[in-house]
């Protein structure tokens, strides 16, 4: 595995630093720049702090260099998008959602928040065309001539390796915590202190024994729930898609782990989420989805998403019938206490919203809570609406209409772009990690960029693909 990587990523400086960002995404490796003021007996908010990840520094150095390198081809490419009526469309309505958060710097409480919070969704843009790129043949800096798939498979295959080996170590540290209870000291990697007699720490309550969730390496077991679904997610489509050529037994090794991981997370939203996903996949598959990628052999990828599901489904129940009914009330009060402030802030500022990254700021300001109820509204609509207002959301609303039209019907895309669309529906619905917290946050744009890709492979070198 560390040659095949070496061996395709070496060639290009950029890749090699665009894989080691896919791989520091579950890490939190940062530094902390400053955080807000906080309320009496606080030391420290995560919504209203800017810090700076390793990560990004990797993210800029990649796309430093890519610009560099391929100046021309950047060039030509945004020429042949402005003049065609539907990209630029999409292009606008990004620029517009953009503008309407950058209005807001002048009436923002703490503007600090809303610059990160804007730089957050630019590098999430970035790496979505990033990852296009890498389908365009450099030669011609033509978009639409016929594409050879053996450089851009061996490309998107190192990066899937890359993303299999952090994710199958963050399932491995989860386990272990699970297993001891509390965290392994590995501060190192950006873990969290944590053991299950420690207040305010995430917790289950199983048959009468309290339990932690495991956190792996992230601030929360629920980024790690969803950051383990996205990843299944990944993973299935690029194995139908024949951009993660492995052996069956060790996708379904994959497969199970990532599945297992999830789970082991005890995250309702994420399970739910998935098992709603997998309902979607089951029922859209069809003929001519199938014939998209000839190669694919249904019979020995046997129905892994039926499995999926009916594990899911199982789980699910369980969870429900023997967890302890205060925890589930608990986590049902989390998601609607903030509602009334929330409804107060849309109804005060309704066109352009408190500004991006604001809304806890303002929680602070003007609201006295529990100090880990300074948080974010769970639900990533009402979050959207309150800090962008009604302009900022409609431009967002028109800008993944425009992506979604470009998927064509009838193809593994549409399929796994309707699964994906359900996943992101149900977190939103219930969470608020997606919008907010920045590992999530990327590997969303990372998942539209495999997508994507898989999209123009099929509008441009249909025939080329075995």
């Amino acid at each position: 595995m560390p040659e095949i990587v070496e061996k395709i990523l070496g060639k290009r400086l950029d890749l090699v630093f665009f894989g080691a960002y896919i791989f520091s995404l579950p890490f939190t490796w940062r530094k902390v720049l400053s955080v807000s003021s906080l309320p009496p007996g606080a030391s420290f908010n995560e919504y209203t702090s800017v810090s700076l990840y390793i990560g990004e520094i990797l993210l800029f150095l990649a796309l430093g260099i890519f610009v560099i390198e391929h100046i021309n081809c950047i060039k030509s490419i945004y020429t042949q998008i402005m003049f065609h009526v539907e990209q630029k469309n999409i292009v606008l309505f990004f620029i517009g959602f953009l503008l309407s958060g950058l209005v807001s710097l002048t009436f923002s409480l703490e503007p600090i928040l809303s610059v990160q919070s804007l730089l957050h969704i630019v590098e999430g843009a970035l790496v979505f065309l990033y990852l296009l790129f890498q389908i365009v043949p450099r030669g011609t800096y033509n978009m639409h001539t016929p594409i050879s798939k053996s450089s851009t498979w061996n490309i998107f295959h190192s990066f899937l390796l890359l993303l299999a080996l952090t994710s199958v170590f963050q399932v491995i540290l989860e386990i272990a915590q699970f297993i001891k209870q509390e965290s392994l000291g590995l501060k190192f990697l950006g873990e969290s202190t944590f053991s299950v007699v420690d207040p305010g720490i995430a917790k289950i309550s199983l048959l009468g024994h309290l339990l932690i969730r495991p956190y792996g390496t992230f601030l929360h077991p629920n980024i790690l729930a969803g950051f383990l679904a996205l990843s299944f997610f990944i993973f299935f489509y690029s194995y139908r898609r024949q951009l993660f050529h492995v052996e069956h037994k060790t996708f379904h090794f994959l497969m199970a782990l990532l599945l297992a991981g999830t789970l082991l997370t005890f995250s309702k939203t994420a399970i739910l989420a998935s098992i709603m996903a997998l309902f979607v996949l089951c029922s859209t598959w069809n003929k001519n989805t199938e014939a998209s990628v000839k190669s694919f052999k249904k019979e020995k990828v046997f129905h892994v998403e039926h499995i999926s599901l009916f594990i899911l489904i199982a789980v699910f129940i369980l969870e429900l019938f023997f967890q302890s009914y205060s925890y589930i009330q608990q986590s049902y009060s989390e998601r609607v206490n903030l509602l009334p402030f929330t409804w107060e802030i849309i109804k005060n500022h309704p066109f352009l919203g408190v500004g991006p990254g604001q809304f806890v700021y303002n929680l602070m300001n003007n609201a006295l809570f529990p100090l880990w109820q300074y948080q974010p509204i769970h639900n990533v609509f009402l979050l959207i609406l309150s800090e962008f207002g009604l302009i900022g959301s409609i431009f967002l609303a028109l800008f993944l209409k425009g992506i979604w039209k470009f998927v064509p019907r009838g193809t593994i895309e549409y399929q796994f772009t309707l699964a994906l669309i359900m996943l992101l529906f149900v977190f939103s619905l219930s969470d608020h990690y997606l919008w907010d917290m920045y590992p999530v946050q990327m590997l969303f744009w990372i998942t539209l960029g495999f997508i994507g890709g898989g999209v123009l492979l099929t509008k441009y070198s249909i025939n080329d693909i075995a």
